[in-house]
């Protein structure tokens, strides 16, 4: 683990994982986002990119459109990068209790 550069080298950044990957991670944000559209949920990506939620009564069930899209991209990068963050120190905590230890 490189302590400087913040990185270890069983991590990878989102970008460079494999398309396989990479839809590990957009599976469960697409299932959130239809079950809060499912909910009444009018989910909108506002130019500055962050999701603006309003409640709408009557909203249905229906597909994330193709505008929907980009922002379970953004959220599955921001889903790998939480469970990088949490594997990093998980594995950071191993390597300083094996180093911890008397001979």
């Amino acid at each position: 683990m490189d302590e400087k550069a913040k990185t270890h080298p069983l991590l990878k950044a989102y970008k460079s994982l494999i398309e396989k990957e990479r839809e590990v991670y957009r599976w469960p944000v697409k299932e959130s986002l239809k079950s809060m559209l499912a909910m009444g949920w009018n989910i909108e990506r506002t130019k500055e990119g962050e999701a603006m939620f309003q409640q709408r009564e009557s909203e249905k069930l229906r597909k994330i459109s193709q505008s929907s899209q980009g922002m379970v991209e953004v959220i599955a990068e921001n889903y790998h990068n939480i469970w990088a963050k949490k594997k990093k120190a998980e594995l950071g905590s191993r390597a300083d209790k094996g180093s911890s230890k008397a001979f």
